[in-house]
């Protein structure tokens, strides 16, 4: 089938019809679950008890923060080597790379730079 453009427009018109009345639908769903969970006081109890245990997490996340320590879903690790070491731990940076940070610096360097940062690597190259 050949698509020109009043076919386009067509279609567009659907489509743009079709989200508005999606994004109405949508708003009545909310008002609608807002009343609801406004009514039940378990649900109510269940909201607050989330918003105090998100509370607790992000203090948890922000003081682990000021003291440099960084945390994923494999652990703890260090990520801000300045602010262990004056909070008392002295950790040697490990002097792990990334390709993407090396190809980034090299496409940054002058002609000059570039063979300069690759023999810092250990890399000889001319």
């Amino acid at each position: 089938m050949k698509i020109n453009s009043e076919l386009r427009k067509a279609v567009l018109a659907v489509v743009q019809e079709s989200n508005r009345k999606a994004k109405l639908v949508e708003a009545e769903n909310k008002a609608a679950l807002a009343s609801f969970t406004s009514k039940s006081k378990r649900i109510q109890r269940v909201l607050q008890r989330i918003k105090t245990t998100e509370a607790a997490a992000k203090a948890a996340r922000q003081a682990l923060k000021d003291l440099g320590i960084s945390q994923n879903y494999d652990g703890l690790y260090p990520a801000d080597y300045a602010k262990l070491e004056k909070a008392g731990l002295k950790l040697k940076p490990t002097g792990e790379i990334n390709e993407f940070i090396v190809f980034s610096r090299l496409a940054r360097s002058t002609p000059a730079e570039g063979p300069t940062y690759l023999s810092e690597l250990g890399i000889n190259w001319e």
